[in-house]
């Protein structure tokens, strides 16, 4: 063990030796000064040294992956670009918005002149219900008459399309006239279809689910499963309903239920606003539900199974500060320290008996 440990000191002090001499070599070379006996480097020419020799030998790339994050890495340039698209447009003031919803087959957000053509495309499109033109505006995080700023209008750009009902957004503007300060916005979404259904058999248990992640055009989600069981007659259900966004505060908003076979069930409610964007200033959420279930404890007397019945309560909240006193970059707009804090509370309604559980395991819990 000893001499393991021995060597491993050894190894680590043969590169630091290596990575201390090629330091130094290529510093005296060309970005230092020697005046008696002082070594002076110049502060970013280390990096942009061992950038431009990585690719001569493998130890120089194990170094500079080690220690370095490629500069022009591929995000970075997507998102330069991305916000180059609107800058001839920024600080203008929104004068209108303009949003065009299409059905999920047979267009394009590319070409305007496609159209559905096959009888499936068109059959699909009868069946679906487009999403809402208010729906898609609570995702922008600007409103009209305000000055435009090319991060937030990306931002919107990246929530709406994150969105499980669409499936291609493009937001594109136009000045109003040659020398107008004003601008006008066009928001083009192509929907993802959004019903799917599901059917299962298997040893007498017929299962049926059908899910809506975009019902009547709302981005809400709703969705229901119910599976019967022909030889005891008994069925699970489930049903969950989700409305996303609630007028244009990113609150959701959920309901469900849950009950097997067993008749053991869960029931909750909860309200949450999640950190959906960097630019988010706030979060938090609340949930409140029962469940009840019945569970076996190991023992030496012949006790059946024992009934659980327990009430949950979860809350939580959170902030974000921005470490940039004056934000004019991107990357102090997105420089943020985030503190949050979460109380949770378990009430028991319905334990075990007291001889199964002497240490009280299962127990009303709170932190």
């Amino acid at each position: 063990m000893r001499n393991s440990i021995r060597n491993l000191l050894k190894l680590c002090f043969f590169l630091t030796f290596l990575f201390s001499s090629y330091f130094c070599s290529s510093q005296i070379a060309k970005d230092s000064v020697v005046t008696q006996d002082t070594l002076v480097i110049k502060p970013a020419s280390f990096q942009k040294k061992m950038e431009e020799n990585k690719d001569k030998n493998k130890f120089n790339k194990l170094v500079y992956k080690l220690f370095f994050k490629n500069s022009s890495s591929k995000e970075a340039s997507k998102k330069i670009i991305a916000l180059n698209r609107f800058k001839d447009f920024e600080g203008k003031i929104i004068r209108n918005i303009h949003i065009t919803t299409l059905d999920p087959f047979g267009y394009s957000i590319a070409d305007s002149t496609k159209k559905p053509e096959k009888f499936i495309e068109k059959a699909g499109n009868s069946l679906h219900v487009k999403t809402k033109n208010f729906t898609i505006k609570n995702y922008l995080l600007q409103k009209q008459g305000e000055t435009l700023d090319s991060l937030k209008i990306l931002e919107s750009e990246r929530l709406i399309r994150s969105q499980r009902f669409t499936r291609r957004v493009v937001v594109q503007m136009e000045t109003v006239g040659k020398d107008s300060d004003s601008v006008d916005l066009y928001v083009y979404t192509l929907d993802s279809w959004s019903i799917i259904p599901t059917v299962n058999y298997s040893n007498s248990k017929l299962g049926i689910e059908l899910r809506d992640r975009n019902f009547m055009g709302w981005g809400h989600d709703f969705s229901n499963y119910y599976r019967q069981n022909f030889e005891n007659g008994k069925y699970v259900f489930r049903t969950n309903y989700t409305i996303q966004n609630i007028q244009r505060t990113f609150i959701n908003f959920n309901i469900g239920y849950h009950s097997n076979e067993e008749n053991e069930y869960s029931k909750s409610v909860s309200l949450s606003r999640e950190f959906y964007s960097p630019l988010t200033r706030w979060a938090g959420g609340a949930y409140v539900g029962q469940r009840a279930h019945q569970d076996s404890i190991p023992n030496t007397d012949g006790i059946v199974a024992q009934n659980f019945k327990y009430n949950l309560q979860d809350y939580w909240g959170g902030f974000s500060i921005n470490l940039s006193k004056r934000e004019t970059t991107l990357a102090k707009r997105l420089n943020n320290l985030i503190i949050s804090a979460r109380y949770f509370n378990v009430h028991y309604v319905e334990e075990p008996i007291a001889e199964l559980d002497p240490i009280d395991f299962y127990s009303n819990e709170e932190f």
